[in-house]
């Protein structure tokens, strides 16, 4: 069975942009102290770094759902995800009779 769509890892990203952040808080504490090439090598591959961290790539997130009113009337959603690469897992289910009167 296939996915029904494939997301950002909420998870997965937030780690990518804390190292990033980390990446760059540590290059920027070496100025002065490294060559001048050095640095800017360095400050290059933070951005790049960060540039990835923050792009709609990879999409690792699995989705899964379902939503529809059966024969007897009863509505229901259910909504799983899990992620491909870390532990991230969410679920979500809600079922209630169409057919009750307001």
């Amino acid at each position: 069975m296939s996915a029904d769509n494939w997301g950002i890892c909420p998870k997965c990203r937030s780690e990518a942009i804390r190292k990033a952040e980390a990446a760059d808080k540590a290059t920027r504490a070496k100025y002065g102290k490294i060559s001048a090439q050095l640095y800017e090598d360095s400050m290059a591959a933070v951005r790049l770094l960060m540039r990835k961290a923050e792009s709609d790539e990879p999409r690792t997130l699995r989705e899964d759902y379902e939503l529809g009113i059966d024969s007897e009337g009863a509505f229901e959603i259910n909504y799983r995800a899990s992620c491909q690469t870390c532990d991230f897992k969410f679920s979500f289910k809600h079922t209630c009779d169409a057919g009750a009167k307001e």
